[in-house]
């Protein structure tokens, strides 16, 4: 089944101040700027200071966002307050760039067939690793240790440790791979390949392929859905976004998009964000595929980045505590970050009813009257003065244990 959505409704304000989370990041090299758009409201707002930005990248809590230019350099914007830093660090200019999970290092893929190792402790180049091919596109597994370099020139996927930032393995049988999604688990890989009009699904943990997915049009980049049921493609040939099954590596619907290229999904997996080379970006609705919003103004969004795309950095920690037979609550305790006016605290990921707020400098706070074996999920949003938030972590809890904590 194709589901077609037409750009007709362009809708681009600038300047608003934007009161929730979360938020997409997205490069426009030919206007020097950074588009910031809420995810919630669909408002914009741009960021300027940038000389050509090509790629956008987050860190593991969305606090921070990490922008390399053409003219090779990596700056930083401060998510919280929608602010520029005055960091520059210098490197080639990057064809696309990746974080660690837990924030230590920004990997930094550029046009010179190198990778550079950022410190985020001083934001200095500790490494610079070579050997690569027309590198085009780099990802980190989730548990941080190994990241994955796409080689267009000898049609590879080299395999970097990151505990030594060493490249221990090569992934040979592409043909000119260009794009590459890790599932959310990071057990297998997606490469795109524009030349043979494919995918190919390598293992991470034999790093061999394993499978290969036919019938797509020039694809570009793709994104993956956070249930890990999905995978979505841009075909820049054909004007349409592949949806595939990971069950089965099936194509099991397309949408039609002009001129798709970056692509992101949230979270929740309830919105596709594509950049389209016609100057858009559309955000599309997954449930019913129909057409949200369509951002214009862009020359050609090269790259888009969301705060929700990545797991929390600061652990929330939650406990069962039990007070009676009958009666048990959950202690949820968590870091703080920055400083924020209030936490609000829920128990749906889609954070639509808070079950309390608090004031800022209490970081603990107990759940009572709950049922024991019931699975409790508990998120945690810090609101700053400016009317930004941040979601800073999420457990989930088991009220059958007794409490660990502290």
């Amino acid at each position: 089944m194709k589901h077609l959505v037409r750009l007709f409704a362009f809708l681009f304000f600038t300047d608003v101040v934007f009161g929730t989370v979360p938020h997409a990041y997205v490069c426009d090299q030919l206007y020097n700027r950074v588009t910031v758009l809420d995810v919630t409201n669909d408002t914009t707002a741009v960021i300027l200071g940038f000389a050509a930005p090509r790629v956008v990248h987050l860190n593991a809590d969305g606090t921070l966002a990490f922008v390399g230019s053409n003219d090779g350099t990596i700056r930083i914007i401060d998510t919280t307050s929608h602010t520029l830093l005055p960091i520059v660090v210098n490197v080639a200019p990057p064809v696309a760039m990746a974080v660690s999970p837990d924030a230590s290092f920004i990997y930094v893929a550029s046009n010179d067939n190198t990778v550079s190792v950022i410190r985020t402790s001083d934001y200095m180049v500790s490494t610079v690793i070579t050997g690569f091919d027309k590198l085009q596109d780099i990802k980190i597994r989730p548990d941080g240790a190994y990241a994955y370099v796409t080689n267009a020139g000898n049609g590879t996927v080299s395999v970097i440790r990151t505990s030594d930032k060493t490249v221990v393995d090569t992934i040979s049988g592409f043909l000119k791979p260009i794009g590459l999604t890790l599932t959310v688990d990071g057990r297998y890989g997606y490469v795109t390949e524009t030349s043979s009009n494919s995918i190919r699904v390598f293992d991470t943990s034999t790093n061999t392929i394993v499978d290969s997915i036919l019938g797509l049009n020039f694809p570009t980049y793709s994104a993956v859905a956070p249930n890990k049921t999905y995978i979505y493609v841009a075909n820049l040939g054909n004007d349409t976004i592949s949806i595939i099954r990971t069950s089965d590596n099936f194509i099991v619907d397309t949408i039609t998009i002009p001129a798709p290229k970056c692509i992101a999904v949230t979270a929740d997996g309830n919105y596709l964000y594509i950049g389209s080379e016609e100057g858009a970006v559309v955000k599309i609705d997954l449930i019913n595929y129909t057409i949200v919003t369509v951002f214009s103004g862009f020359s050609s969004p090269s790259n888009i980045a969301l705060t929700n795309n990545n797991t929390p950095g600061y652990t929330v920690n939650g406990c069962q505590v039990v007070v009676s037979p009958t009666d048990v609550y959950n202690m949820v305790s968590w870091k703080p970050i920055g400083t924020p006016t209030s936490y609000k605290l829920y128990r749906d990921g889609a954070l639509t009813v808070p079950i309390v707020t608090l004031p800022a400098g209490t970081l603990q706070y107990n759940d009572n009257h709950l049922l024991l074996g019931q699975v409790y999920s508990y998120y945690v949003v810090a609101e700053y003065s400016d009317g930004f938030a941040s979601t800073i972590g999420s457990v989930e809890v088991i009220p059958t244990r007794l409490c660990q904590n502290p």
